[in-house]
């Protein structure tokens, strides 16, 4: 969701046993989200955008739905930080600002 965010360990991980690992810049331009079937396992990790707000920008957008057809299509979907609350919101759960300032 930003350049300072990686798949980081994943990553290690995906490469030392020999998977295909590819990740999607959203970010950038004209990056191109993934087909569902481009994929076994969908991993979000996380970003710098507002837990709400956030969720709202075109290309977040775009990421939910690709997620719900994840979920739909019994795809692994791994989501830390702002990862996993796009999950949740791709589920249905509400998602909003920790009123107690940022969880870590």
């Amino acid at each position: 969701h930003a350049k300072a965010y990686t798949g980081g360990m994943i990553e290690d991980w995906a490469h030392a046993h020999r998977h295909k690992y590819t990740s999607t810049h959203l970010w950038v331009s004209d990056a191109h989200l993934p087909a569902v079937n481009q994929f076994d396992w969908l991993v979000l990790v996380g970003g710098p955008l507002p837990a709400a707000e956030g969720l709202s920008t075109a290309w977040v957008l775009e990421e939910l739905t690709l997620v719900k057809e994840a979920i739909q299509q019994d795809k692994v979907v791994i989501g830390m930080g702002q990862g996993a609350q796009l999950i949740a919101s791709a589920l249905g759960a509400g998602v909003v600002q920790n009123e107690q300032g940022p969880e870590i």
